[in-house]
C-alpha cells in the first residue's frame, strides 16, 4: 500500500529543499535604505572577530561606527556584547543588553541563544528590528529573527571586510568564514532554527 502523501507533505518538502539550497548558495542580504530604520524598537549588532586582549579592533569598530550612525537616526533598545558597546564613541542613552555570557570562557558566539534573548528583551510586542553585522553573518541571524515573528531591518555594512587579527579562525578570511557559516546554516536547518 502507498502512503497517502498531501499537498501540506509536499509544500513542506519543498521548503526545506528551498532552505537546503539557500545553506549553499545565498549570500547577498537585502539592506534596508536608512529610512526603513525609523522607528526601529531595537538594535542588534553582532560582533565580528574576537581579541586575547579584549580590545575591540577592526571588524568590531566598524561595525560600532555604523551603530553610532544609526543611533543619530533612532533611538532603539540596544542589544550587542562589550566588544561593540566598548567601541562606540559616546554612550548611548538607551537602555543597554549586554550579551558577554553567549561567549564567557572562549566559547564560541551562539547566535540563536543571542536572537532568542533579544526577543524576550523587545518583549512580547513583535516590532521592528534592525541587525548590524558582517554582510557574509547577518544572514543567518536575519533568518532566525525573522522565524520567531520579528519585522528585520539590515543597514548596509557592505563596507566591513574580515579580522585578520581575530581569536577566531573563521572571521579571518572569506574562504573559512564560508567553511564555518555553511555549517552553522545546515545545523540552524536540521534542528528547526530557520
Amino acid at each position: 500500500m502507498q502512503p497517502d502523501y498531501s499537498a501540506e507533505d509536499a509544500m513542506g518538502i519543498i521548503v526545506f529543499i528551498r532552505k537546503l539550497f539557500w545553506c549553499f548558495f545565498c549570500w547577498k542580504t537585502e539592506t534596508s535604505p536608512e529610512a526603513y530604520l525609523l522607528g526601529t524598537g531595537t538594535l542588534i549588532t553582532i560582533p565580528f572577530g574576537f581579541h586575547s586582549d579584549d580590545c575591540p579592533l577592526g571588524t568590531n569598530n566598524q561595525l560600532a561606527e555604523i551603530t553610532q550612525n544609526i543611533l543619530r537616526l533612532c533611538n532603539p533598545n540596544l542589544v550587542m556584547p562589550r566588544e561593540i558597546s566598548n567601541s562606540l564613541c559616546a554612550k548611548p542613552g538607551k537602555k543597554l543588553r549586554d550579551i558577554t555570557k553567549s561567549h564567557a570562557g572562549g566559547e564560541a558566539f551562539d547566535i540563536f541563544k543571542m536572537v532568542y534573548r533579544s526577543l524576550v528583551f523587545c518583549g512580547e510586542n513583535s516590532h521592528k528590528v534592525a541587525i548590524i553585522g558582517h554582510p557574509m553573518d547577518v544572514c543567518l541571524y536575519a533568518a532566525v529573527a525573522k522565524k520567531i515573528g520579528l519585522h528585520v531591518v539590515i543597514p548596509d555594512t557592505s563596507g566591513v571586510g574580515y579580522d585578520t587579527l581575530s581569536d577566531r579562525w573563521w572571521t579571518r578570511n572569506a574562504a573559512t568564514f564560508t567553511a564555518y557559516e555553511v555549517a552553522e546554516r545546515l545545523y540552524a536547518l536540521f534542528t528547526g532554527k530557520i
